[in-house]
């Protein structure tokens, strides 16, 4: 389920990012990397709770608690697992900003609701494309099987910068029946922090 999900999520930003005008090639990235993540399978530890959570935290203030949890890679993806605890009144929805490896810009696949009062994991992709084009990283593995984990620090990956823009869940209708229409609209920005590799 949980893999549906991100594959949905990746797909839908590839459709937004074609439709703002982003180049063709981007978003076929995008579109291989989701096809990728679909069939390696990606699985993010989800069982954190706020009394379990371990990590480098990157933000915790307003109610907002945020923790890089874990690192993976493999040949196809480098990815942060991500968990966003919201104990603020608000509903928040949290994308990837300022993202950077080795000090050079690179995309980052992160788009993610937290509803208020509650906590979630989630997987923080970085695509191979961009990556490939903005640093000297090797992604091809020739001697790595398709599932091989590998370290960031054989990727060449010394640090990783990851930083959100935060918009919030404001309701703009509500009918007869009870039904409440939504949107959203910009909140605030988190910072990005760095992470190192050895």
């Amino acid at each position: 389920m949980k893999k549906l999900k991100l594959l949905a999520a990746v797909t839908a930003l590839a459709t937004m990012f074609a439709m703002t005008g982003c180049s063709k090639e981007f978003a076929d990235d995008l579109m291989d990397f989701a096809s990728a993540m679909e069939e390696q399978g990606e699985v993010f530890n989800e069982s954190y709770t706020p009394e379990t959570v371990t990590g480098q935290t990157l933000y915790n203030e307003g109610g907002i608690k945020i923790v890089c949890t874990s690192v993976r890679a493999n040949r196809y993806s480098l990815s942060l697992g991500i968990y966003i605890e919201n104990n603020s009144s608000e509903n928040y929805l949290f994308t990837a900003k300022n993202t950077k490896i080795n000090g050079e810009e690179v995309s980052c696949a992160f788009m993610n609701p937290v509803l208020s009062g509650e906590h979630y994991s989630f997987p923080a992709s970085f695509l191979p494309g961009s990556i490939e084009s903005a640093t000297d990283i090797e992604w091809t593995f020739d001697d790595k099987q398709d599932d091989d984990k590998v370290t960031p620090s054989e990727m060449g990956v010394t640090s990783i910068e990851f930083g959100f823009e935060v918009f919030k869940e404001i309701v703009i209708a509500t009918n007869e029946a009870g039904e409440v229409k939504s949107d959203l609209e910009f909140s605030h920005e988190i910072p990005a922090v760095q992470i190192n590799f050895d």
